[in-house]
């Protein structure tokens, strides 16, 4: 990550036929960061738990930053919406409470003093399961789980 400084003097002069006078004004711009990099992986999956990888935003705004992860549980009748996950200085976050077999979106964004940037969003949702678990026989869970090969 990159910190823009955009940081400078200004100097006001003004004059007129009595004199000049001349001022001089340290000036220091700030910006929300920009989006985190790459691609949002989920490594280590688990019925209960897995690790949440990004690469670190490009620029932070010229102020300390931090990543706030968050997950989403996909068909929750309830309709719950987005909850943190965690708020963290690295480009990994740990998530150790999803419900087995159950299937998450996950997303992690930039956040600095000023605001907060675009979210990475991850490319497949993910279902929280061991890597060698029984399959249930479900068409949709095989289909969730298979991978493709375009030939």
């Amino acid at each position: 990550m990159t910190r823009k400084q955009f940081n400078g003097t200004l100097t006001f002069t003004a004059s007129n036929m009595n004199g000049r006078a001349s001022a001089k004004l340290e000036v220091s711009v700030h910006a929300r960061p920009s989006p985190p990099e790459g691609m949002l992986e989920a490594r280590n999956v688990t019925k209960t738990s897995c690790r949440l990888q990004w690469e670190a935003c490009k620029s932070d705004g010229g102020l300390p930053t931090e990543y706030v992860a968050e997950k989403y549980l996909c068909g929750s009748a309830d309709g719950g919406g987005w909850s943190k996950i965690a708020s963290t200085t690295n480009c990994h976050a740990e998530v150790t409470d999803l419900e087995p077999m159950r299937e998450y979106d996950f997303r992690v964004r930039a956040v600095n003093a000023v605001g907060e940037s675009d979210c990475l969003q991850i490319a497949r949702t993910v279902v929280a399961k061991d890597k060698f678990s029984k399959w249930s026989g479900s068409r949709d869970e095989f289909l969730s789980t298979s991978t493709s090969y375009g030939f």
